[in-house]
């Protein structure tokens, strides 16, 4: 297709991008998808390019889900970060040479399904993740039987425009590949869909972005601590061709590990759990614009999480 002086061609990119991410969005939350264990981070309830990529579990098996219903316990997550952008929209090249550095810190309650969460990010002079609000509180609930994990989310960016976010998120698409018998790999890509809708608190038109991951867990050589998670995000106003962005997360999470207790990591089920539990987490993230209308992105991150445990058979969300 020919575009007479590259008129057009973002706003086709655009399209594309956000029918895709709505296409995706719509098949995986008409099938039946299958469950996958809990991860080792504060559950991040929309793919951000600032936080380490997490999914919900929503397991229904009988032990897992009395575990969950009766956990409580608080924790803390704290993360210095490297961040880069490019100085032209469009650009593939995020500039790392210019990069500056930032950091994050997060405060979650969790009271059986629910949980309350405080998050506050330094994204640097430059705005690294301008689609994420720097300081934010977030309500949120999972519901294993409906196969559905809801926040809702208010935000304060550094000029003080404010808004409120309800995301929503559907239990991953499970796909099996092909079991080579010389190379037994037990990698389970999954489709994980999202939609948030954003309101801004001082007028403006509100704005709906799906969002869908292919993420690649159980990859060799780090079991299951190491995922791969591209996702397409597309965010539709009234009025404006939708800003489409292709962001590339990578995780790796090690623990949690008992504070003043018996050595080793602590394993769903295997015992009760230790009042303190501490873990580490390294990730990296790269966002570009498919329509050419921001420039591209970096992040680089390591940081640890603290949980203490205040009643539970054992820990859910660590």
């Amino acid at each position: 297709m020919v575009f007479p002086n590259g008129q057009g061609y973002p706003r086709f990119m655009s399209h594309a991008a956000g029918t895709f991410g709505t296409a995706v969005l719509a098949v995986v939350l008409l099938t039946v998808p299958a469950a996958d264990p809990a991860r080792a981070q504060i559950h991040s309830e929309f793919p951000a390019l600032t936080r380490p990529f997490t999914s919900e579990t929503f397991s229904t098996q009988t032990d897992e889900l009395r575990a969950r219903l009766a956990d409580r316990g608080f924790s803390v997550e704290a993360a210095a970060l490297g961040l880069a952008r490019g100085g032209r929209d469009g650009s593939a090249n995020p500039e790392v040479s210019h990069g500056v550095a930032g950091g994050r810190l997060a405060l979650q309650y969790r009271h059986g399904r629910y949980a309350l969460s405080g998050e506050a990010t330094a994204d640097g002079a430059r705005e690294c993740e301008p689609r994420e609000y720097p300081a934010r509180i977030a309500a949120s609930a999972v519901w294993p039987e409906a196969r559905l994990f809801a926040a809702l989310v208010a935000g304060l960016d550094a000029h003080g425009h404010a808004g409120t976010d309800l995301a929503l998120e559907g239990a991953p698409l499970v796909m099996s590949l092909p079991v080579w018998s010389r190379f037994p790999v037990d990698c389970r890509p999954r489709f994980i869909p999202w939609a948030r809708l954003r309101l801004p608190a001082r007028g403006g038109d509100a704005s709906l972005a799906p969002a869908a991951a292919l993420v690649l867990d159980h990859l060799p050589g780090l079991a299951s601590s190491l995922v791969l998670a591209p996702s397409v995000q597309s965010e539709w106003r009234a009025g404006a061709a939708p800003l489409s962005v292709l962001l590339v997360q990578v995780a790796y999470a090690a623990g949690p590990w008992p504070l003043g207790g018996d050595a080793g990591v602590v394993r769903r089920g295997s015992r009760p759990p230790t009042s303190l539990l501490a873990g580490l987490f390294v990730h990296a993230g790269y966002a570009r614009s498919l329509d050419r209308r921001s420039p591209a992105r970096l992040v680089l991150g390591v940081g640890t999480g603290l949980d203490a445990v205040l009643r539970s058979a054992w820990p859910t969300s660590r």
